[in-house]
């Protein structure tokens, strides 16, 4: 009898289908991997941030003045390329000021820094000097951010993080 070998039709097709699901698991966990990655990434440049931004202001006794342009003198953006980020801590610190890992439109580090007399048009609190504020924007999973702190209400004027901002705040006189 001539028996013929190989596979059928629905063999190939299982085994294809097999092979797509597994590749579309490893999409999916290499994809979370990396988006994990960039988080604790920015998590760590927060506390790199905020430690310079101490440094500086017990070296100085006040935080320093946001010194990019980007259409508001008030802050600065790690995406504005005309000014490096944070140009102030590079030259006291001779160290680079880091970067959103992605560093785009959607996931950057916004730097302001309110004078006092900035903060009175503002409304907010101004018995306790200037006002420093930290923002990383473009967490992609909340679970991975560092606690936030509270929001910052003044009477025209309101800073929050939320499910992808992480934010800071320190006014300089505590």
């Amino acid at each position: 009898m001539n028996k013929r070998r190989g596979f059928t039709i629905v063999e190939l097709l299982i085994v294809i289908v097999v092979i797509g699901i597994l590749a579309a698991i490893t999409i999916m966990a290499y994809n979370g991997i990396q988006q994990r990655t960039r988080d604790t990434q920015r998590a760590a440049d927060i506390t790199t941030l905020l430690k310079l931004l101490e440094s500086y202001k017990t070296l100085n006794g006040v935080y320093p003045t946001a010194t990019g342009d980007v259409g508001n003198s008030g802050y600065e953006l790690s995406t504005d390329t005309s000014t490096p980020f944070m140009e102030s801590l590079q030259a006291a610190f001779s160290t680079k000021a880091p970067l959103d890992p992605l560093n785009n439109s959607t996931h950057y580090y916004r730097y302001f820094r309110y004078s006092v007399a900035n903060l009175s048009t503002y409304g907010c609190p101004t018995d306790r000097g200037g006002l420093m504020v930290l923002f990383s924007v473009g967490f992609e999973n909340a679970s991975n951010m560092p606690q936030s702190d509270t929001t910052l209400a003044c009477t025209s004027a309101t800073f929050a993080g939320n499910a992808t901002t992480y934010f800071k705040y320190r006014f300089e006189n505590g």
